[in-house]
């Protein structure tokens, strides 16, 4: 007596071949020890625009936020510019520098603290923000990353700047973000 045979099983046996290279390439892999990530940006999500601090360019905002922009800089290190308005208080200062630390893997801290490590800074026409930097690795690639945050009240509404990156690149934009929040919204 003669058992049928499945045509999945004749597929996969035709397959066998293909499917062993396959596995064995994905084995051996590329020898490199070291793995490095990017972010890059399609090419139609870079826009230039005016008056922006040289070297951003425009991109396209994500999730909460009105304006979003980013900076490359000669070793192809990429960090991003972005600026929020949110009507009323938006959480409270508190709340929203909390996140950004679990955003840069630190934990979350005092209101006390929090008001120690802010300092005011003044902005032309668009009055004084509380701005704060916060430094640590980022939980999700496990590079150094670092947030410079400028939080401005207004009478009905919150804006916030934020610039995330890697800290070296970061520190030389902090004045496009102060420069940048001063200009009018």
């Amino acid at each position: 007596m003669t058992l049928p045979v499945s045509n999945a099983f004749l597929n996969l046996k035709r397959w066998a071949p293909a499917l062993c290279l396959a596995g064995a390439l994905v084995m051996v892999g590329c020898g490199r020890e070291t793995v490095r990530t990017y972010i890059a940006p399609a090419d139609s999500e870079f826009q230039a625009a005016p008056g922006l601090p040289s070297g951003w360019q425009k991109a396209r905002p994500g999730q909460m936020q009105d304006e979003r922009y980013l900076f490359q800089n000669e070793l192809g290190d990429i960090i991003e510019m972005t600026y929020t308005e949110l009507s009323g208080r938006a959480g409270g200062i508190v709340a929203n520098v909390n996140r950004w630390r679990g955003q840069v893997g630190l934990p979350e801290v005092s209101a006390e603290r929090i008001q120690s490590d802010i300092v005011s800074v003044g902005l032309e026409d668009n009055g004084t923000g509380r701005y704060i930097s916060l430094t640590g690795v980022d939980p999700n690639t496990d590079a150094p990353s670092r947030i410079l945050a400028l939080v401005v009240p207004k009478a009905d509404k919150t804006l916030f700047y934020k610039m995330t990156g890697f800290p070296d690149v970061v520190d030389t934009q902090r004045e496009a973000l102060l420069e940048f929040a001063k200009q009018p919204r």
